[in-house]
Order: C-alpha cells, then sequence, then structure tokens
C-alpha cells in the first residue's frame, strides 16, 4: 500500500475566525411583562445577529417588589426557547435599571431579589446547554454592579452564592470588578474555577473608569486569574488607552475573549486606522478575542507493524486567552463517496504549541484521494453541531 500526503502551502490566514464561546456580540433587551408572546416575536433579533455571541439583557422592573408573574416567566422561557434554535451562545444578564437609577428601580429588600433568582434558575437550567454565562448578579445601574443598595460585601456574597447554588454548573457566573472577585472568593473559594469578569469601562481610562484603583497590579491580576475564565464587555473611547499598542497588551494580559460589537464604535474606528504586525489594528484585535489556533504544520506518518496511519498537526495558540471548555480537534477525509471524521481532545495555552495526533484504522479507508480538513469542535453545548469553520490541510492519497 502506498500512502502520499500532499499538504496545502497557504500563508496563515489573517481572518477572523467563527469559534464557540468568543469573539465579537450584540446586545438585545427584553423587560418582561404580563403580555403574551411567541418565538416568532424575537426571529427578528435572531436573524439580525451575525456572530457567535448574544448578550440577552433581561429587564425585570416591572416586578421590583412582586413576584414574577406566571406570563412573565413564561415570557422569559420563550425568549430562550427562541435563542436556543440559533446555536449561538447566550451571554444572559438580568437587572431592574436601562436609566442609571438602580437606587430607584431595584426591589426595596434583597429577598425579593433572591426570590427572583429561585424563579428563573429552572428556566435558565433548561436552557444551559446555550447558555455561556451570567453577567452580573441582578444589581446595579445596567446591571453592572455598582450605585446599587446591596453593594455591601454580605449582600454581594449572598447573591452570588444563589446564583452558584442554582444554576447549572456550566454556565460561568461573573463579577464587575477584580476587588469584586477576590472579596467573593475569598469567602467562597470553590467560586475560583466558575467566577469570571465583566468590565465595561475596557480602556475608557487608567482605571477603566472606575473598575480598579492601580490598572497595572490588576492587569498582572487578570493576567493569572482570567486564564481558564470568561472575561470580556465593552471598550470605551479614550485616544491614550486606546493606541493600539496599549489596547493589545491590555486585552491580552486580560485575556479578553468577547466584546461588544457596537460599542464604542468610535473606538473600533481608531484601531481601523491603526495598525498592528502589519495587519489593521481592528482585524487583528477582533481575530485574537479568545483562543486561536493556528496550524503550523502537518504531517502523515505510518507506524511501523501497524495498520495505522497517523496525522499530526503542530498547532500555535497566538490568542489572548485559552479555550474555556473542553474542545475536540477534529480530521474529516472527504471525497466523492463518503466523509469520515476522527477527532483528539485538544488544550493548547495561550502563546505555547502542542502536536495533535489522529490515528487513523487503515481498514477503514478505501482505494481514493481524500481532501483532508481540520475543524474545532464543542464537547458541551450543541454536541451535534459541526457548524465550525473547517480548513483544508491538503490532499491524502491511498493506493492498495
Amino acid at each position: 500500500m502506498k500512502i502520499r500526503f500532499q499538504p496545502v502551502h497557504d500563508t496563515v490566514s489573517t481572518n477572523v475566525i467563527s469559534s464557540p464561546y468568543q469573539g465579537l456580540y450584540r446586545m438585545y433587551r427584553y423587560m418582561l411583562n404580563d403580555s403574551p408572546c411567541t418565538q416568532q416575536q424575537y426571529q427578528s433579533d435572531i436573524d439580525s445577529n451575525p456572530y457567535t455571541l448574544a448578550l440577552l439583557e433581561i429587564n425585570l422592573k416591572t416586578y421590583r417588589n412582586t413576584e414574577i408573574s406566571l406570563f412573565a416567566l413564561h415570557q422569559c422561557e420563550t425568549i430562550l426557547e427562541s435563542w436556543s434554535h440559533s446555536h449561538k451562545k447566550l451571554i444572559i444578564r438580568f437587572l431592574y435599571d436601562w436609566d442609571g437609577i438602580a437606587y430607584y428601580s431595584e426591589p426595596d429588600h434583597i429577598h425579593t431579589i433572591i426570590n427572583h433568582m429561585t424563579q428563573l434558575s429552572p428556566i435558565i437550567n433548561a436552557y444551559y446547554r446555550s447558555i455561556y454565562l451570567l453577567q452580573g448578579i441582578f444589581i446595579g445601574n445596567w446591571g453592572e454592579m455598582h450605585h446599587s443598595n446591596y453593594m455591601d460585601d454580605k449582600s454581594v456574597n449572598t447573591l452570588i452564592n444563589k446564583l452558584h447554588s442554582t444554576i447549572h454548573p456550566s454556565v460561568y457566573l461573573s463579577v464587575r470588578t477584580p476587588q469584586q472577585w477576590r472579596m467573593v472568593t475569598e469567602q467562597q473559594p470553590e467560586l475560583k474555577k466558575r467566577l469570571g469578569l465583566f468590565n465595561d469601562g475596557m480602556l475608557g481610562s487608567d482605571s477603566d473608569l472606575g473598575t480598579y484603583t492601580n490598572r497595572e497590579e490588576e492587569l498582572q491580576f487578570q493576567n493569572r486569574q482570567m486564564q481558564y475564565l470568561p472575561n470580556g464587555g465593552e471598550v470605551i473611547y479614550n485616544p491614550h488607552y486606546n493606541s493600539i499598542e496599549i489596547a493589545v497588551r491590555s486585552l491580552k494580559a486580560m485575556h479578553i475573549s468577547y466584546l461588544n460589537a457596537d460599542y464604542d464604535s468610535k473606538v473600533y474606528d481608531f484601531w481601523k486606522h491603526s495598525t498592528y504586525n502589519n495587519q489593521n489594528g481592528y482585524d487583528y484585535i477582533i481575530s485574537h478575542l479568545g483562543y486561536r489556533y493556528v496550524i503550523t504544520d502537518c504531517r502523515i506518518s505510518k507506524p511501523l507493524l501497524t495498520n495505522k496511519i497517523q496525522i499530526q498537526c503542530t498547532i500555535e495558540n497566538n490568542g489572548f486567552g485559552n479555550a474555556l471548555q473542553p474542545l475536540l480537534f477534529c480530521i474529516s477525509l472527504q471525497n466523492n463517496d463518503s466523509s469520515i471524521t476522527y477527532q483528539s481532545e485538544c488544550s493548547i495555552l495561550c502563546d505555547t504549541k502542542k502536536i495533535i495526533s489522529v490515528t487513523i484504522p487503515i481498514n477503514e479507508l478505501n482505494d481514493h484521494e481524500y481532501q483532508v480538513y481540520a475543524y474545532i469542535k464543542d464537547t458541551i453545548h450543541n454536541i451535534d453541531n459541526d457548524t465550525q469553520q473547517k480548513v483544508l490541510l491538503g490532499t491524502l492519497y491511498i493506493h492498495y
């Protein structure tokens, strides 16, 4: 039997790669009320989102001092049911305020918030496969955990613990600042593997608009602690901190994996007129959100005294972060008659490379010419969804 592999000698792509759990998101706002609703009402929102992520802000203000009605709970369920068919990963933020007046729009008692969490958790858990993370703990201006009646340590711990104990464990939680993260995890160490950050003041000032007091110390902290946790949000216009060198350094140190696609457009325009690594600055940053796996070499071998062949790919992660969920590296052999897929576990830290091997029994291959493709597959959510972008590695020739 003769085996020959003709690799594709393409240059490394600089395009944005559609990958699970990272990239740009678009935000959609829903006010729960007692009005009837259908899935069709939300279809236009779903159709308008070209990204792999969507942030759904669900406002509970109507029920600030009462239980959420059965009508509203059904409305929330309909929203999540509708989006679950979109194959998007959902970021959910429950809140009481869209006007920067949380002091007046939040419930009068924390027990009402806790009860709302209890009411909503079965609905969230029913759609956990589609939900990536929950942002915040329902409180603060715009749900951002500031200017709230419940920002004391005891209240914050009570609310985050309620979510931790009732929400499906595969759904990440997140708080607004590194100081909040430290305070919570000191009280509840088990949250260290689940609690990420969201920052809607990113690059807006030396403190990221009050997110922290010592920028360098907190960047170093995030570089250590956000390796395997989600970190993202919105960038704010500030010519100094938006400069491409400072922006890339900061976003990489924070391991940023997701950003609002629409805010702030002034920042994005600023980056589009910058250059980084011989690439448009905006394109560079967006294409490096989260992990970015690059195949730098591909070889095929036949170990002696075996009836198998091995496809070995050298893969480098040059993104800002790491894969947060288990991923599979998949090799697909395709010709006019068939398509066969083989897979191997894949986890590569940022700024490192690894050789990933896929073993293929020879008796599963015919005397054919195969196109060899590679892609990454999500193992937890939407397990059967193989819609990720496939990269052509080359052509495999088998002759018996």
